[in-house]
């Protein structure tokens, strides 16, 4: 306030409001060098200018877990207010992708930019079920039993102990 041109008597002090709309942010009064402190003393014609910038969020995304991907976005990136950011997580070899954690907003994979947001993918190792079973006529244990979980590559030692009156043919 004021907006356009108006007439001030001479040794008038003018007060400069600039107030922005939704999604953008006031930057600075430039023009005659007395506009800068939005405060204008009038003893001469004086031209000043509001100047505005589309109001901007941080994203920043990490990763977690046990597991490793990569994502997109990665780091830190910059969005326009209103942006609506798709995150993108991918699992290497051996790990899955297991969810977006941090901001509410990152649960789905699709960030709506009104505030800085920090989301985090989370990564696992691959895991894979080994079930172990007997069959025959024959009796013993085995070493695990039943069914065990284990990482991806992970070397599983097989034991198979006969019990007294039979003998391990092989396993299948």
């Amino acid at each position: 306030t004021p907006t356009g041109t108006s007439t001030h008597a001479t040794g008038a002090i003018v007060a400069l409001i600039a107030t922005a709309n939704a999604g953008s942010v006031f930057v600075n009064w430039a023009g005659d060098a007395d506009c800068t402190d939005a405060s204008v003393t009038m003893s001469a014609n004086r031209t000043c200018t509001a100047n505005f910038a589309v109001q901007t969020f941080d994203l920043t995304i990490a990763t977690a877990g046990a597991g490793a991907g990569t994502t997109t976005p990665t780091g830190t990136s910059t969005h326009a207010t209103g942006a609506i950011v798709s995150l993108v997580a991918t699992a290497n070899a051996g790990s899955v992708f297991v969810n977006w954690t941090g901001d509410a907003d990152c649960a789905d994979a699709s960030v709506t930019m009104s505030a800085n947001r920090t989301c985090t993918a989370n990564f696992a190792v691959q895991t894979f079920d080994l079930t172990i079973a007997t069959s025959g006529a024959g009796a013993g244990t085995t070493t695990p039993t039943g069914t065990s979980t284990h990482a991806t590559g992970a070397i599983v030692a097989l034991v198979a102990t006969a019990n007294a009156g039979s003998v391990f043919v092989n396993w299948t």
